[in-house]
């Protein structure tokens, strides 16, 4: 169980990390 939640720990945060990548790129756009 303990293992489980470190990985979803680290999905979470690439996620996070992934859309706020995609949420710039999409302002940068509409802003172009």
């Amino acid at each position: 169980m303990g293992t489980l939640s470190v990985n979803q720990n680290k999905l979470q945060k690439r996620l996070r990390r992934l859309a706020g990548e995609a949420v710039a790129d999409f302002n940068m756009i509409e802003e172009g």
